[in-house]
């Protein structure tokens, strides 16, 4: 067997390594053209670090400048490191290529979606279902769009649609519990419980992400209808995996954290805000996930003038240019180089006219309260708090599309959240009352209309009663919770972690370690 069909072989089987060493023999021997370059860059982008494979990519198509399949593998790369902008291009070669190619189209849809225009991208999405011979994954995908884009019937239609094309698909499954409150006895749990037990069986490279996907939909449907225990099996099983295969150390955000604290004095934040820019124009909301912030943005973006901007790596592009320079080099940054962080931060968004005001959601921005508040003394930030037992048991219920890596462990839960709540009081300590403000999930959802004045007024704005009519807000809600802001206040999710059943002494410990609050930080 040649070395180019050995690496497909191994990239099949999902043994990345071998194949990327018989890639690299194939391409001495100057075997298959493009197709050990492909090869390569598919098994190093499934290795730690995606070590090289945009490289061979790029050498795959100075071989071949009209290969598609190149062309689409780069610009997937390019939007799986957060370069959408830098690989649509690729993708729109590929389209001009091959028009009849529902990969292609596919492929632009994802980018489309990645970028945020999303038009374009439903149109994509939709020629991608018409010409794909098996189109469940782009059904899928285009299912979960038109959820965020608050089309909620078409989306839930096209992911029955997915299912109808192929009851195996363990996305559409997931997304279809997303959407749907299962009752005991329906059919589709047992169905589910049979392909779990297929997938788990499977040696393919899609075996373990689909059981993953089945073990969570599994979770949510069986809290559904009733089987606590149940529940708690599948999501135990679920977290398991998915932390198995997650290179994630906990000592480094804790020190990370630290570091943040101890670079940030009150005496530092005092001088560095001097230089900021004066705007009032962002609102940052942060907070731990699932503590809130997306029922905060959509209330603030009921607003006329607040565009919501959603999470945004706005903060943490900054933070990476700073490089070696963020967190310790702050204390004696110059006072132009802050102002000119802050115009940074404001050319890379633009809400439309009349909005005066932009929402960024990020919420992972709590790390940075320090920074932004120097470069952008003015701007509100808003911090969004939750039961604390109930906001990491809210956490480890969910699969996250990416990131969160501390959410999968217990005891590395709560150590996050104890390492969260330490800062988030050195912020309080350090950045003005009239600038930081707590908002506790509870008192929103048991008194919409006095937090909601709240937040309007500590942004300075005038109280408009569509802010309470936040379910109806037209926008594009691209989170975990993307569900719960389509319709009115409901109560269900407090005191959350009652219902979650035994065994979570690991995370009461490392809680209680800080004296948390039950109503915050």
């Amino acid at each position: 067997m040649s070395h180019v069909r050995t690496a497909i072989l191994q990239n099949q089987l999902g043994h990345f390594g071998a194949a990327l060493a018989h890639a690299k023999l194939a391409i001495r021997a100057r075997q298959g053209g493009a197709v050990p370059y492909l090869c390569a860059a598919f098994a190093a982008a499934h290795l730690p670090g995606n070590d090289g494979a945009l490289a061979w990519l790029d050498q795959a198509l100075v071989l071949e400048p009209r290969n598609g399949l190149a062309l689409g593998a780069r610009a997937g790369l390019l939007r799986e490191l957060d370069r959408a902008g830098e690989g649509i291009e690729n993708a729109r070669q590929w389209v001009d290529l091959e028009p009849g190619n529902g990969s292609a189209y596919f492929c632009l849809a994802q980018l489309q979606r990645a970028l945020g225009v999303d038009e374009e991208a439903v149109q994509s999405y939709a020629l991608a279902v018409d010409l794909m011979p098996h189109p469940a994954e782009a059904m899928t995908e285009f299912g979960i769009l038109l959820l965020e884009l608050g089309r909620r019937d078409a989306g839930v239609q096209m992911v029955e649609r997915a299912l109808a094309a192929d009851r195996n698909h363990a996305a559409a499954w997931y997304t279809r519990t997303e959407t749907k409150s299962f009752a005991a006895g329906d059919p589709e749990l047992q169905e589910m419980e049979d392909l779990l037990q297929r997938s788990a069986r499977e040696k393919s490279p899609h075996a373990e992400r689909d059981t993953i996907l089945l073990r969570y939909a599994l979770a949510k449907a069986c809290a559904d209808a009733g089987d606590a225990g149940r529940a708690r099996v599948h999501l135990d099983a679920g977290s398991r995996l998915k932390r198995a295969g997650i290179d994630y150390d906990p000592n480094v955000d804790e020190r990370s954290m630290a570091a943040i604290a101890a670079a940030f004095p009150k005496e530092t934040v005092e001088r560095l805000r001097q230089g900021g820019d004066p705007t009032q124009m962002p609102i940052f909301i942060v907070g731990m996930p699932r503590s809130g912030t997306t029922l905060v943005e959509q209330i603030l973006a009921s607003h006329s003038a607040i565009h919501g901007g959603g999470e945004a790596a706005h903060i943490d592009r900054l933070v990476r240019e700073l490089g070696a320079d963020y967190p310790q080099g702050m204390w004696d940054m110059p006072a132009g180089r802050i102002s000119a962080l802050g115009r940074r931060y404001l050319g890379m968004i633009s809400p439309p006219h009349p909005a005066s005001r932009a929402t960024d959601k990020m919420p992972y921005n709590f790390l940075h309260l320090g920074l932004i508040h120097a470069m952008l003394p003015n701007a509100r930030m808003v911090h969004c708090t939750r039961d604390p037992l109930d906001t990491c048991i809210s956490c480890y219920s969910k699969l996250f599309t990416r990131g969160h890596e501390f959410s999968y462990e217990l005891g590395e839960l709560g150590r996050y959240y104890r390492n969260y709540s330490r800062l988030m009081q050195h912020w309080r300590e350090v950045i003005p009352k009239d600038r930081l403000i707590d908002v506790p999930y509870e008192q929103v959802v048991n008194d919409i209309g006095t937090e909601a004045r709240r937040l309007i007024d500590f942004c300075g704005l005038p109280w408009e009663e569509s802010c309470l009519r936040f379910h109806e807000t037209s926008r594009t809600v691209r989170t975990a919770s993307l569900h719960q802001v389509r319709r009115p206040l409901y109560r269900g999710s407090l005191g959350h972690s009652k219902s979650f059943g035994q065994g979570l002494e690991i995370l009461t410990a490392a809680l209680a370690a800080t004296q948390i609050t039950q109503t915050g930080c």
